[in-house]
């Protein structure tokens, strides 16, 4: 069993890109990948599906909410749920936001 799971922090970009875009910084200096879901998610109604594949190939979809339900980019074949999340982030902050 690994007990050695700690959170997951967003990139120096991801981070970097949501200041720019109007999170405020909170007492961390770089948010959780989680954090960063959650504020698009309430901000902006995207949100993420990550699929997983095989143990190391995974894939990502975003989606928005406005008002009915569209898929708005696809991507795969990234080697960790994490890699896939930031890039997920990435896009959303680059491109959506």
């Amino acid at each position: 069993m690994n007990n050695n799971i700690t959170e997951d922090y967003c990139s120096p970009k991801v981070s970097s890109l949501l200041e720019e875009k109007g999170m405020a910084r909170g007492a961390w200096l770089v948010p959780t990948q989680a954090l960063a879901i959650k504020w698009i998610r309430e901000n902006f109604n995207i949100w993420y599906s990550i699929g997983m594949q095989s143990k190391d190939y995974f894939t990502l979809t975003i989606y928005r909410n406005n008002p009915d339900i569209t898929i708005i980019y696809n991507d795969k074949g990234f080697k960790t749920s994490e890699e896939a999340i930031n890039a997920a982030l990435l896009y959303t902050l680059k491109h959506l936001i």
